[in-house]
Parts: C-alpha cells; sequence; structure tokens
C-alpha cells in the first residue's frame, strides 16, 4: 500500500451567529465591536454537564447492516485507540506522533460499536471527554502524514506503518471538527475514516474500519451515525 496524497487542512473557520434567538449560539464565544471602542467579548450561557453513557448513540442506531453493542470500559479503550491505529503500550516512531491516550471509562470515555458479519468492516461512535482543542490533534496529524507503530506481540514484534490525510471537515453544528483518512500497511492492513466533532468538553468520534485496502469507506452509515451523535451531544450540553 502506498502512501496517501497528502492534502493540507481548510483553514479554520468558527462562525457564530446570533440575533434573534440568541440561545442557538450556545457556548460561543460572541464578539460585539464597538465603534472607536475595543471590542466586547459576551460569553454564551455555561454547558450543562452530561454523563457520556446517556448521551451515547443506542445500538438501534446503526444500520441493520452492522448489528451494534455498546462496548464495556476495556473493549472502549480498545476501540478508541484502534480508532487512531495506536493500540496500547504501541511505540510510535517519531514520539511526537503519539496519539493522546482516551481517559477512564465510562466517566470520560465511550463507545460503542457495530460489526458487518459478511465483510468484518467496523462502524464506531465514542464519546470521550477532554480539555483539549481538537485542532491540536489536527495540527498533530498534520504533521505527522507517516508514522511507524511497535506493537509487542508474544515473541515477535510488529511494526506497522500509518499514513493520515486530512480531509474537509464535517459540516456539522459543533465548535470545531476534522475528518482523516488513515491506512495501515500490516498485517493485517487497515483503512479508516475518521469523522470528529467538538461541543464543550465532549469530543464525538465517529470510524469506519475496514481490512479491505481496496474498499471503499460506507460513508453514507458513517455519515448518518456521526451527524446523528453530534446532534444529539449538542442537544444535551446546550439544550
Amino acid at each position: 500500500m502506498g502512501a496517501m496524497s497528502r492534502r493540507s487542512p481548510a483553514p479554520l473557520a468558527h462562525l457564530c451567529v446570533w440575533a434573534v434567538v440568541a440561545a442557538l449560539a450556545g457556548g460561543c464565544v460572541r464578539v460585539v465591536p464597538g465603534r472607536g471602542e475595543a471590542a466586547v467579548t459576551v460569553p454564551g450561557p455555561p454547558d450543562r454537564p452530561v454523563v457520556l453513557a446517556d448521551v451515547l448513540p443506542a445500538p438501534d442506531r446503526f444500520p441493520p447492516d452492522y448489528p451494534a453493542a455498546v462496548l464495556d470500559p476495556a473493549a472502549a479503550d480498545a476501540a478508541i485507540r484502534a480508532v487512531d491505529a495506536v493500540p496500547a503500550g504501541a511505540v510510535v516512531d517519531p514520539p511526537e506522533c503519539t496519539p493522546p491516550a482516551p481517559g477512564p471509562g465510562p466517566a470520560d470515555a465511550v463507545a460503542v460499536q457495530g460489526r458487518d458479519p459478511d465483510t468484518g468492516a467496523e462502524l464506531t461512535v465514542a464519546l470521550t471527554r477532554t480539555g483539549t482543542d481538537p485542532a491540536v490533534r489536527r495540527d498533530q496529524l498534520a504533521a505527522c502524514p507517516s508514522f511507524t507503530v511497535t506493537v509487542a506481540g508474544g515473541e515477535a514484534e510488529q511494526r506497522r506503518t500509518v499514513h493520515t490525510e486530512l480531509r474537509p471537515r464535517p459540516p456539522v453544528d459543533a465548535d470545531d471538527t476534522f475528518a482523516v483518512a488513515v491506512e495501515v500497511d500490516g498485517d493485517p492492513p487497515a483503512r479508516l475514516l475518521v469523522l470528529v466533532a467538538q461541543i464543550g468538553e465532549v469530543r464525538v468520534t465517529a470510524a469506519w474500519r475496514g481490512d479491505d485496502p481496496d474498499a471503499d469507506p460506507d460513508s453514507t452509515a458513517l455519515d448518518a451515525l456521526f451527524t446523528d451523535a453530534v446532534l444529539q451531544v449538542r442537544r444535551a450540553v446546550r439544550p
């Protein structure tokens, strides 16, 4: 599998519109420029704290081809790391490409996953709690178009090469978003398409993963799940 073509991420563009219905702006920061005066920032209402498990999409929201189940904390941790293509305990080279580890579940990390029994392809939706801006991870991915992952397995080590390519940002109502395509050269190979959005401290990640490098991602099912998850979280955080 060859390295993918590289694209630069789209410029950051946050637009917070407030007019008649100010509540729709949620936690955005509104800037009110004055004539000949310094701009005045008016914070929106505080975000409502949420229990991640309460806003995780239910398994019946998955397409019929992907029978799904909510994962226990250990399985959720493994699934979230699999989306980053870096399992627990793996060594990343260069080390600055190591993705951040998920927090402990279920307080700070939950996931639901469906698997197509015919193809083995998986759809995963994860909610994680983080105080880090998505731009930090997006910039890390932009700086790491290719890196190696070494995993200790029994008597032999497994070495994989991971290629990443930022894609156009998903057009959902969130504080920030990004998308990334991932290809893993290894045994077995893997291909992923990952969509990410953040609302307050809650990060929504939806991913399609397949072991056939020639299979196209099920973007229709992925987009529907991602949009549904973002809407559900937003309604809970900013009702």
